[in-house]
């Protein structure tokens, strides 16, 4: 089942430029020789959201998968009934359960 926050959603689907292809496959190309390096773009603490309702990504384990590359000191959330923007689902406790949980995770870091 797709849900989908018509709000968020634009009516016309933008075409990606050859050019942003060209610069995600640079990206991708760049994180990839990172983790084989066992580097990391940062060692600040990071947060990740991934749901299993994803109405963009296909599989959202790859979010936990490049997030490795990003950074050691990582928290990393699954949600399993928000859509992709995890904070614009159309569930009100979805969004409030998203929200308390960066919250916490916040506080807990010493961000705010």
């Amino acid at each position: 089942m797709v849900r989908q926050v018509m709000v968020a959603v634009p009516i016309q689907w933008p075409r990606p430029t050859v050019g942003f292809l060209q610069f995600v496959a640079q990206v991708t190309a760049t994180l990839d020789r990172m983790q084989q390096e066992k580097k990391h773009l940062t060692l600040k603490p990071i947060i990740c959201f991934a749901t299993r309702l994803d109405d963009t990504l296909f599989d959202y384990s790859l979010t936990h998968r490049r997030v490795d590359t990003i950074g050691p000191s990582r928290c990393e959330i699954e949600m399993r009934h928000n859509a992709h923007d995890v904070f614009l689902s159309e569930d009100r406790e979805d969004n409030v359960m998203a929200m308390e949980l960066i919250k916490t995770w916040m506080r807990n870091n010493g961000l705010c």
